[in-house]
């Protein structure tokens, strides 16, 4: 038992001309009835000959119609295919498009994220300097509240004491 190709023109209706070929078939076919029953009709072909003329500009649009119809096919057939290809292309370009916001998107959080890291610090910073700074001045004044009790009690120990913190400031 042989296994029949299945019919390609049958099972695919883009590639089915059958109705196409059969209303252009059709339409020849009038035509030529026409003009063979004016050629019966008409006793003179002078006569016959004005139905024809009569019937050369249908005839006209009807081979036009014929032409562009089954000689372009196969163009309009590649020119949709390269059309497909082309809005997937762009599909996929959108799609590279959106990924890339995405991204951005994302780097754009990241650099909120790192102001936010970068104010905290710098806030941090300010405390720790008032903080410094209050410290300096407390030791500022403790520093000259013991100079003053020592200039009460003995300018001797007052110099000895100086020196040690000259040297002690020297090796801090």
């Amino acid at each position: 038992m042989v296994a029949k190709a299945p019919n390609t023109h049958m099972s695919n209706p883009a590639n089915n001309t059958w109705p196409s070929a059969a209303v252009a078939l059709g339409l020849l076919v009038l035509i030529g009835a026409i003009a063979v029953s004016a050629i019966r009709r008409y006793p003179t072909p002078e006569e016959a000959l004005k139905v024809w003329a009569a019937l050369s500009v249908l005839i006209g649009v009807v081979t036009g119609a014929f032409v562009a119809y089954f000689f372009t096919k196969d163009q309009v057939k590649q020119a949709n295919e390269q059309l497909g290809q082309a809005n997937q292309q762009v599909n996929q370009a959108n799609e590279q498009v959106v990924q890339a916001n995405q991204q951005v998107a994302q780097a754009d959080q990241q650099v909120v994220q790192a102001n936010e890291q970068m104010t905290q610090a710098n806030q941090q910073a300010i405390q720790a300097k008032e903080m410094a700074d209050l410290e300096a001045e407390k030791f500022a004044r403790m520093k000259q509240a013991v100079a003053q009790r020592l200039d009460e009690v003995e300018p001797k120990v007052r110099t000895e004491f100086l020196k040690d913190q000259e040297m002690a400031t020297l090796f801090s």
